[in-house]
């Protein structure tokens, strides 16, 4: 019985201390736009930026300021992510918004970068406008 509450106690302090490597910003992001995800790990780098790994097989990876980078997830939805006039050019375009997997902020300065679950890849201006398809 003390092996289990000292394993619930470990977990419990390592789940608090990842989310405490967060930058302020960064717990907001995930609260704000994940408020259903729980922190399973943060990856800290020496250039100040961190990965956050949350259930459901999310990461996102923020700059040293809490700013997110990146948003990557197979299984969970993350549309919501994403403006209005990108979603509205895809559903034209004839693809499902649903089907993006990692998007991409601040590409080549303010632009976004979405990747498909088939491979896909869609350029953006800052101001939501196609850029060009892209490849891996």
């Amino acid at each position: 019985m003390k092996k289990i509450v000292t394993s619930i106690c470990l977990c419990l302090a390592f789940l608090f201390c990842s989310a405490q490597a967060l930058q302020p910003e960064a717990k907001n992001f995930i609260d704000t736009y994940f408020p259903n995800n729980q922190i399973v790990n943060v990856q800290s780098y020496s250039d100040g930026t961190c990965v956050a790994e949350l259930d459901m097989e999310v990461q996102i990876q923020f700059d040293n300021h809490g700013a997110w980078l990146y948003v990557l997830s197979m299984h969970q939805d993350i549309t919501h992510l994403v403006s209005d006039k990108i979603k509205n050019y895809l559903v034209e375009r004839g693809d499902n918004p649903a089907n993006i997997c990692r998007i991409q902020s601040r590409w080549q300065g303010s632009g976004t970068r979405l990747t498909f679950n088939d491979g896909l890849i869609y350029l953006f201006d800052a101001n939501g406008n196609f850029v060009r398809e892209d490849f891996d």
